[in-house]
């Protein structure tokens, strides 16, 4: 089973991933919509995409959702993934319009943006805790049912929540806490982290950030386990970044 990860920034798409990628799954990230298909053909089983839309307007930001999925049309085996809308879990950004664009391609949907680890939960509706000066109601924010927003102030009620859940038909709405959770029903027993390769655009700010700093590290210092690999596809093909 592939899962689709899309977040409207690039910290999103790698925290979330990370989840995946640390119980053994081949995780790809690619750092634009122009880029989903050349990430793909690194045939991995979580595809995280980046938008990059939390500071453009709506409609580009529901377009550039929109890019992801035409990217994708013609791949039955990720039209058919699980799908998971990576949202900020203080819930910032469009992120009622880029659900909306999601959710009409599965029957349910499942909102959680509770990060338990981090103090930040969901209480009668309402995302509280760390960092939320006052309870923001999720259901409206998102623009969906209450009914599909679940409550969770520990690891463990997410994971109730997720119990006999149709991980196909459902479009799973939430942050780290989220992702992690569904990583844990997938794969049960964690089997060590893996590296998560990057796929920008060649000359994009981040490849060129990634290139500098890279090329400034002391040869000798040894690269933890949990590393980033970097890849820049010109014209729809992968180069190692190095």
């Amino acid at each position: 089973m592939k899962i689709l990860l899309i977040a409207d920034d690039l910290t999103g798409a790698l925290d979330s991933s990370a989840a995946f990628a640390a119980r053994g799954l081949r995780v790809v990230c690619a750092l634009a919509p122009g880029v989903v298909q050349g990430a793909v053909r690194q045939d991995p089983d979580v595809l995280a995409v980046t938008t990059n839309s939390r500071e453009i307007n709506e409609d580009q930001a529901a377009a550039r959702v929109g890019q992801v999925l035409e990217a994708l049309g013609s791949t039955p085996e990720w039209r058919g993934a699980i799908l998971f809308k990576k949202i900020d879990s203080r819930l910032k950004g469009h992120v009622s319009v880029e659900v909306a664009q999601l959710a009409r391609l599965r029957p349910g949907l499942m909102a959680c943006p509770a990060i338990p680890r981090l103090g930040r939960v969901v209480k009668d509706g309402a995302l509280a805790g760390m960092g939320v000066e006052a309870p923001i109601p999720v259901a409206e924010r998102l623009g969906l049912a209450p009914a599909q927003v679940i409550d969770a102030q520990d690891d463990a009620g997410i994971d109730a929540a997720l119990c006999g859940v149709a991980l196909a038909d459902t479009l799973f709405v939430g942050a780290a806490g989220l992702a992690e959770a569904l990583a844990r029903r997938l794969v049960p027993d964690a089997p060590g982290p893996q590296p998560v390769p990057l796929h920008a655009p060649h000359s994009s700010p981040s490849a060129r950030a990634i290139r500098s700093r890279w090329r400034s590290l002391p040869r000798w210092i040894r690269l933890p386990r949990r590393t980033v690999q970097c890849q820049t596809p010109p014209a729809g093909n992968s180069a190692p970044c190095r």
